[in-house]
């Protein structure tokens, strides 16, 4: 399924016009900060409007000022995970995951979203922290948590902010092991903005690097490193 973003968007001063997209497999952004990474993903989800665009993920159009479509964001099917986890700590793990299955127009049982969110824990390998709340989570088994409960839902594309930054370097090597695993067994698209070089190795795909506003450069990782565009490029892939 391919998936693309025109997006112009104008916001506190700030101007992002870009153009990107992919296909079942993942695709890395990054840039230095205040370059519109998290402006990309906000537009794509519908929480920030399009000056002038068009969204498109397979033959579905969840936006395009051309045709006045804009789809409210409970139904694009996109998924987001956050930097901060989002979860509820009011509630225990499970109840978390199966959560996603109540957004939206689906229909599901109270037993049917718990046994598939007990699936998806499985997979992720935290089966075990199911009846846990939230609260007494590490930050890894939190963030394991966070993107069950996104990839429960089968989003139409999957966008992940900085999802590793708050982990420490050991739990940070077995959840992108864990997560990278799963997007490619799913061929699920997914745009991933990290800020580190490892996140974009395991990813194995292309790599979007933004730059106040705008594409400065698209390609492979190995792509970037024999023809870095700018410093930021150079630094981050280790020319």
């Amino acid at each position: 399924m391919n998936w693309s973003a025109e997006l112009h968007v104008l916001t506190g001063g700030f101007e992002l016009k870009v153009e990107l997209g992919g296909n079942r497999e993942p695709v890395s952004l990054i840039g230095p900060n205040g370059s519109g990474k998290t402006t990309v993903l906000r537009a794509i989800t519908g929480a920030l409007p399009l000056e002038r665009g068009e969204i498109r993920v397979g033959d579905v159009t969840l936006a395009s000022t051309e045709r006045d479509v804009d789809v409210p964001i409970a139904a694009r099917e996109v998924g987001y995970i956050p930097q901060g986890f989002g979860l509820f700590p009011h509630l225990r793990v499970i109840d978390n995951v199966a959560f996603a299955l109540t957004v939206g127009e689906r229909r599901v049982t109270k037993e049917e979203r718990h046994a598939k969110a007990r699936v998806v824990l499985k997979e992720l390998g935290c089966e075990a922290l199911a009846e846990r709340r939230v609260t007494r989570l590490s930050g890894g088994e939190k963030q394991r948590v966070a993107i069950a409960r996104a990839l429960i839902a089968k989003p139409r594309l999957l966008l992940l902010d900085e999802p590793l930054s708050a982990l420490d370097v050991q739990t940070r090597r077995s959840v992108r092991a864990a997560l990278v695993e799963r997007l490619h067994a799913l061929k699920q698209p997914a745009l991933f903005v990290t800020h580190d070089v490892r996140d974009v190795a395991a990813l194995h795909g292309d790599v979007i690097v933004l730059d106040a506003g705008r594409v400065a450069q698209r390609g492979t990782l190995e792509e970037l490193r024999e023809n870095p565009v700018n410093d930021f490029v150079a630094e981050f892939v280790g020319s």
